[in-house]
Parts: C-alpha cells; sequence; structure tokens
C-alpha cells in the first residue's frame, strides 16, 4: 500500500491477462488484477478514486437468484 503496488501474492493469483475487459478498455482504464472465488469477483483496474458503473451495472444484470 505504501508504495502502490500489488503485492506479488495477489498478482501470482491474477488470472486478467487470460481475459478480456472491453468495458475497461472504453474507459481507459486498464485493468490490473483479477481474481475470481466462486460468485465473488475482484477487478482492480488503474485509475484514481473512481468508479466505472458500466462494467459494475453489467455484472449485476447477469446474476441470478438462487
Amino acid at each position: 500500500m505504501e508504495q502502490g503496488e500489488i503485492p506479488q501474492e495477489l498478482l501470482e493469483r491474477s488470472t486478467h491477462d487470460e481475459r478480456e475487459f472491453p468495458l475497461f478498455d472504453e474507459a481507459e482504464s486498464p485493468v490490473l488484477l483479477y481474481i475470481q472465488s466462486g460468485p465473488v469477483e475482484l477487478v482492480l483496474f488503474e485509475g484514481e478514486h473512481e468508479m466505472l458503473y458500466r462494467p459494475g451495472l453489467e455484472w449485476l444484470a447477469r446474476q441470478e437468484r438462487e
């Protein structure tokens, strides 16, 4: 956190190089880290203190109730 870098342990678990993220590319906010565990997805993207609404809303639209 102090150096503003992603810890190596997390980078080793990331699969962001294996996927495409067109909505993040469109917003010019490249994905730096992607980790999925079950239904939970963590996407860390390059940027300041901001939120990209479209990727979040599209993810929410794909969810189904059980």
